[in-house]
């Protein structure tokens, strides 16, 4: 199941052209999701069942838990963005990449 993610940090253009900009900047990220497990049996949930006669599967008392996972990244963007028109609402497309930087995990 997802978890709801975010990022924010600061970007920054630099005219190249008079329709071409260099982008960079700094980016907090974290990302996750939660697992849930259902049905699970123990070692000695089982042991007493058959210690008193009846192995019944439906019988053996099961176990349910959540698990939350998080993970935090650092993003830098290096991207390349080309606007179509400088109007108030401006087009534009952007090419290049954002490398992440691995900070922590936590499992909750």
């Amino acid at each position: 199941m997802g978890k709801i993610a975010y990022r924010y940090g600061l970007n920054f253009n630099q005219r190249i052209k008079s329709n071409l900009y260099f982008k960079t900047g700094f980016r907090y990220a974290k990302v996750g999701y939660q697992s849930e497990v259902k049905e699970l049996r123990f070692g000695n949930d089982i042991q007493i069942a058959i210690a008193s006669g009846d192995v019944v599967v439906e019988d053996i008392p099961t176990h349910e838990f959540q698990e939350e996972y998080s993970y935090t990244f650092i993003e830098i963007p290096l991207m390349v963005r080309y606007e179509l028109k400088n109007h108030r609402f401006t087009p534009f497309f952007e090419i290049g990449m954002s490398p992440n930087f691995y900070v922590k995990s936590e499992v909750e």
